[in-house]
């Protein structure tokens, strides 16, 4: 196996390892009946999250166009954490 494929792995395990901690949050949220909020954070956190597992689904079925949607993320959830820090 070369260095290139390892990294495939270990960018897409990362990714969904992250995004399953986001995902565990938000069930268990569900789970215990709190519920989504209507504040925009969480809306916005609850977009970005599924986005995100879509992305890293995708990303084990294309690598390229998947590696780069989670970029994308990435730089949404950046932009979005600057943003709601602000607010506060």
């Amino acid at each position: 196996m070369n260095v290139k494929r390892i990294l495939w792995y270990a960018a897409r395990l990362l990714s969904a390892i992250l995004v399953g901690f986001y995902l565990s949050i938000m069930i268990g949220g569900l789970i215990e009946g709190e519920g989504i909020s209507n504040d925009g954070e969480s809306i916005g956190m609850t977009v970005l999250t599924l986005f995100g597992a879509a992305a890293v689904i995708y990303a084990w079925i294309d690598a390229r166009r998947g590696g780069w949607a989670i970029v994308a993320i990435g730089v949404a959830f950046t932009i979005f954490a600057l943003v709601t820090a602000g607010q506060r």
